[in-house]
């Protein structure tokens, strides 16, 4: 007998043995593909929302400087000349006030970010799906996500509360796209005298200094120099940050892969 036909006779033999439990062996194959299923959509999840963040912050700034105290971010009066002395290959320095707000009426928490509007001139930075940028004046960019949390629909203008309970409005001057979503999804984005404004900060007090740098393999030798020309600051390089958003996505995806590999195997004990 040739090699084809014994084969054709193991399919064979095989194909009758599953034919007299039909009614079995078609639900352990649907609870088997089920299983896969579920295991395979969780990894493609996963490695989407990797390469989508990936993506995504190829924008952020190269290093983000912070300031600590007792182990808390607190505003600072920002002397660059004095932060960035002696450290060159610095391209570009902004300044940038950042926080949250809490929306009692919606129970909703917005981020809000305000930069300089010459910061803010270069709009696919922002990936605005529509409009412009703010220029000032309660002008503001806000996600569909925060338009359909206050339930905007078509109007522009909307006001949030100040800490003393006075309300400042604003203007909706554009719109973030879906393709950010992932981080822009709760974001406001204002000029930075309007979230000062809003925050009642302290004019000229900022919350982070955000520093790009012309050779990407110096930023490591940077964030060193301006940790040690600025004592109790936090520096946080865009590095740092992708491997902040692997690590969780990568635990989250575990255990969920742990979870349905568990399930796979009692499947296949009980099968057996």
């Amino acid at each position: 007998m040739s090699f084809i036909g014994r084969q054709l006779n193991i399919a064979d033999y095989a194909m009758s043995l599953l034919a007299r439990k039909k009614g079995k062996n078609c639900a352990i194959i649907l609870v088997y593909s089920l299983v896969i299923f579920l295991l395979s959509s969780l990894l493609l999840v996963t490695t989407s929302l990797k390469e989508s963040s990936r993506r995504i912050l190829t924008t952020v700034p190269d290093i983000t400087v912070q300031m600590m105290s007792a182990g808390r971010q607190i505003p600072f009066f920002a002397d660059i000349p004095a932060i960035t002395k002696n450290i060159y290959g610095i391209s570009s320095v902004r300044q940038r006030v950042w926080g949250y707000y809490f929306d009692e009426k919606n129970g909703a928490n917005y981020t809000i970010i305000g930069l300089d509007p010459v910061d803010l001139a270069d709009q696919r930075s922002l990936g605005l799906h529509e409009g412009r940028i703010p220029k000032g004046g309660g002008e503001a960019v806000i996600s569909d996500g925060v338009a359909q949390s206050m339930t905007l629909a078509e109007r522009k203008k909307f006001s949030l509360f100040r800490p003393d309970l006075t309300l400042k409005s604003f203007q909706t001057v554009g719109r973030f796209g879906s393709d950010t979503a992932l981080v822009t999804d709760d974001l406001m984005v204002m000029s930075r005298s309007d979230a000062e404004d809003l925050f009642q900060m302290q004019s000229g007090f900022i919350t982070d200094l955000l520093i790009n740098v012309a050779n990407t393999r110096e930023i490591d030798t940077v964030a060193k120099k301006i940790a040690d020309n600025l004592p109790g600051s936090r520096i946080i390089t865009r590095k740092q940050i992708q491997k902040t958003y692997d690590v969780v996505f990568s635990f989250r995806s575990g255990v969920g892969s742990v979870c349905l590999l568990s399930a796979l195997f009692a499947f296949i004990i009980l099968a057996w």
